[in-house]
């Protein structure tokens, strides 16, 4: 025959109502043990353990500051590893938002129109006036007309 067990916990608070300090903590736990008949229907085959758990007021405050000490324990914990990780996700997946097109788009376009041109050529020199003759002779390096 298969059987089930029921736990139940029942917490009694003593507190004085004057000064809102805690003067007791009472736990009382309760097993009990329920069998299935080959009936199908569930009987209590009864109670298999009845215990209270008293704790003082100095002990309760030790309790309640190592609680308090574990729940700030469970903050910091959940900061470095759940909320920078994510951080740093994010901030990743930004950058490659940002550079992935970059890095496709030149490879698609081929090079850089700007860097296969030569560089330009050397201005040519300005003619010269000849000074001292009467007549004004123009020079230049390029070439000189045909003479007759």
């Amino acid at each position: 025959m298969p059987a089930g067990y029921t736990d139940t916990a029942t917490p009694t608070i003593t507190i004085d109502t004057a000064t809102g300090t805690v003067l007791g903590l009472d736990l009382r736990l309760v097993r009990t043990v329920q069998v299935t008949a080959p009936s199908g229907v569930t009987v209590s085959a009864g109670t298999v353990s009845d215990s209270t758990l008293s704790m003082t007021p100095a002990a309760a405050a030790a309790s309640l500051a190592g609680l308090q000490a574990l729940q700030q324990q469970k903050a910091d914990s959940e900061l470095l590893g759940t909320v920078l990780p994510s951080l740093l996700v994010a901030f990743a997946i930004v950058l490659l938002a940002f550079g992935i097109p970059r890095l496709v788009g030149r490879r698609g376009r081929g090079p850089n129109p700007a860097a296969v041109l030569p560089p330009p050529a050397a201005k040519p020199a300005e003619p010269q006036r000849l000074e001292g003759t009467t007549t004004p002779y123009l020079t230049s390096t390029g070439p000189s007309p045909p003479r007759h």
